[in-house]
């Protein structure tokens, strides 16, 4: 499987909702330094990208697994290589959140 095309096929598991977006796995096993925030408990890869795309100023987040799966949270780097630097943290893996070109369908 190409890299991004879990990314992809996680976004489509969201029943009903027309993605915006695709989650890329930049770094696993690793937590950005910089400051974050918590988005909360979220059942799948698919709703945590969903939870930091609500939030305009979110590009990239932390996804939690193993003890700490479920665990979101935007992650405030401006950069996927976290200048902040990177914190080994074997229950988390580093993504940032492509926003995608929306299609407009309807009459005119």
């Amino acid at each position: 499987m190409r890299r991004g095309t879990s990314a992809l096929l996680a976004c489509i598991l969201l029943r009903g909702v027309e993605c915006a977006f695709s989650p890329e796995l930049i770094k696993t096993d690793s937590e950005c330094g910089s400051d974050n925030i918590d988005l909360g408990r979220q059942g799948t890869l698919a709703a945590c990208a969903a939870a930091c795309d609500r939030h305009t100023s979110c590009h990239f987040f932390n996804w939690g697994k193993l003890r700490e799966a479920g665990r979101c949270f935007m992650e405030k780097t401006n950069s996927s290589r976290c200048t902040e630097g990177w914190l080994g943290e074997e229950t988390r893996d580093f993504y940032r959140l492509n926003r995608l070109s929306q299609v407009v369908i309807g009459c005119m």
